[in-house]
């Protein structure tokens, strides 16, 4: 959201430097941490798709960002068409596991669920546009450009559910958890 909330306000330094820094957290920062509670083995998935995928979206990045100093609606449609694919696979792989999800919930735990979406959307939103609004502020107030206040401030903020989930998976020796939460899900 506050990525989305920077470009379409027009600030895309924010946008892009909330993007890379929360990456460069999650991949330095949280691993880093995580893995002074317990060592974090790299399982064979990881290791064949995930580690692999995560270096060549960074190296699409690099090439888009570099050949035209910007990222286009083509290049972020292609972007998208790699996330979907993604997403296929990781479906296919849940799929082809015979991974069995319980369908115990009742009709109010779904409707809770939903409450709890919409509500935490909203909270997206607004927090979005407050973190946007005062990082703008700040920049403008200490003269600092935009990009610097996201790739820092902004982007380790944005890492916290992540540096959270790692260490308590870390701390409970869950490794494949916090590997998961830190690369599977900031792949794109």
């Amino acid at each position: 959201m506050i990525s989305i909330k920077s470009s379409i306000s027009g600030y895309s330094d924010m946008s892009i430097g909330n993007i890379l820094g929360s990456c460069i957290c999650n991949i330095l920062l949280i691993l880093g941490l995580t893995s002074l509670f317990n060592k974090i083995p790299i399982d064979d998935e990881s290791k064949i798709v995930v580690l692999p995928l995560t270096i060549i979206s960074m190296f699409i990045i690099l090439i888009f960002g570099n050949m035209n100093l910007e990222i286009s609606r083509i290049e972020g449609l292609m972007l998208l068409g790699l996330f979907a694919i993604f997403i296929i696979y990781i479906i296919y792989k849940m799929l082809k596991s015979n991974e069995k999800i319980d369908n115990t919930s009742t009709q109010s735990n779904f409707i809770k669920n939903i409450l709890y979406l919409i509500l935490g959307i909203i909270g997206l939103k607004f927090g979005g546009d407050f973190v946007v609004n005062s990082a703008t502020t700040l920049a403008r107030n200490f003269n600092i450009s935009e990009s610097v206040i996201a790739l820092t401030i902004i982007s380790i903020g944005t890492s916290l559910p992540e540096l959270v989930t790692g260490i308590v998976a870390g701390y409970k020796g869950n490794s494949l958890v916090a590997l998961g939460n830190i690369l599977r899900f900031k792949l794109i």
